[in-house]
């Protein structure tokens, strides 16, 4: 018979702690908040929403960064590099509306 875990005890996926995976998961629903733009044309809630969603990719990377160590170093670093620049360019673009003519 397994010996059940109990809820006080760390589990771990790999190298990656629960918590991260959990953050990572979070991270990854708050980045749709980028379709608010299709929802409202009010420039002050697509610019925190759109802040928000690349906020969200650049967590998402930095909490799974972990789960990808194991693999080829430079391509881990690439993928994190992307999507840090990826994040950029949404609270970029949020800017770029909020701040456009009209």
């Amino acid at each position: 018979m397994e010996k059940a875990i109990s809820l006080k005890e760390e589990v771990k996926f790999g190298n990656i702690k629960k918590r991260s995976l959990w953050a990572g998961g979070v991270f990854i629903l708050t980045a749709y908040f980028v379709l608010a733009s299709a929802v409202t044309q009010n420039k002050a809630i697509v610019l925190v929403f759109e802040v928000l969603s690349g906020v969200s990719v650049i967590g998402i990377a930095y909490m799974l960064y972990p789960a990808f160590s194991k693999g080829i170093k430079s391509l881990n670093i690439a993928y994190f590099s992307m999507k840090v620049l990826e994040g950029l360019l949404m609270i970029g673009g949020g800017f770029l509306f909020f701040y456009g003519g009209e």
